[in-house]
């Protein structure tokens, strides 16, 4: 195995085992539901669909390489964004950070393997195929800010300082 090969596992068994940790932040902790989870944990389900996609490609499943970019846009923006826009204090944000930080390595180890020609074809492949996620993540979190910060900026915790399922009033998505 080649040292590309290596660095390419190591990136992507570190990003797939932080999204697992966030599902279940968001799943099990705050309770929040799925339709919740797939807005406002983007980045978990923009990481599941990268992998998919990248190893179907990788094991012959699909025959084209640029298919390998469909979830790219969304860890680009997901990634990219959450990095600089949310805080990396406090402590409990290092982990979401280093995860968004993970997120563009992919895409930048994706590109690297590719070559630019084949990753730009991918990037478009990517428009076509995932920018109408990132336009419904964006309408249904940016659009309910108080949501956001009940979800994601300041979750309640209970006496231990574990976070605690978090309540919906009828009005709220």
């Amino acid at each position: 195995m080649d040292q590309l090969a290596t660095r390419t596992i190591v990136l992507h068994v570190l990003t797939f085992l932080l999204a697992v940790m966030s599902t279940n932040y968001f799943i099990s902790m705050l309770k929040i539901g799925w339709h919740r989870w797939v807005a406002f944990n983007a980045c978990a389900p923009s990481i599941f669909a990268f992998m998919l996609s990248h190893y179907l490609c990788y094991f012959g499943f699909i025959k084209y390489e640029e298919v390998s970019c469909i979830a790219a846009l969304p860890l680009i923006f997901f990634g990219g964004g959450g990095a600089v826009s949310f805080p990396w204090t406090p402590a409990n944000n290092l982990i979401p950070q280093v995860s968004h930080v993970l997120m563009v390595a992919c895409v930048v180890d994706l590109a690297v393997r590719l070559g630019l020609e084949t990753f730009w074809v991918g990037l478009i492949v990517s428009a076509l195929t995932s920018g109408w996620y990132i336009c419904w993540v964006v309408r249904n979190t940016w659009g309910r800010p108080t949501l956001m910060n009940k979800i994601i900026l300041n979750p309640e915790t209970d006496a231990t300082g574990r976070p605690v399922a978090v309540e919906f009033s009828a009005d709220e998505w």
